[in-house]
């Protein structure tokens, strides 16, 4: 997780709830999701924390996904520059906004923001 900012590893962490206890890592460094989940998998006393559409992305049998209760959401952003109105750009973002209104029920919570 080293190549992580700090504030998004310790979101990930869930530094703010471990009373200044440290996380125990297990194994070596995974680089995806799907690495880490089927490291989670075979390791019989490993957990791992990971957005609520990951299930639905990578389900992976044997697995068993919980919500974790007192965590604080996930905001998510897709940004470009101001005035980049290039076709690729203003397309990505036109879809991106078109998903998320698409399938923001899937997501417990889930809220979208105001005008964009």
């Amino acid at each position: 997780m080293s190549m992580m900012p700090r504030h998004v590893q310790d979101f990930w962490l869930f530094s703010d709830h471990r009373n200044g206890e440290t996380p125990r890592f297990h194994g070596e460094l995974v680089e995806t999701v799907s690495e880490a989940l089927h490291f989670t998998l075979v390791t019989p006393d490993a957990s791992l924390a990971v957005a609520a559409s990951t299930q639905r992305a990578l389900n992976i049998g044997g697995l068993v996904y919980l919500p974790i209760l007192g965590a604080e959401p996930c905001e998510v952003a897709a940004v470009s520059r101001r005035g980049d109105d290039r076709g690729l750009v203003t397309d990505f973002h036109r879809i991106a906004r078109q998903v998320c209104t698409d399938l923001i029920d899937l997501v417990p919570e889930a809220s979208l923001p105001g005008a964009i």
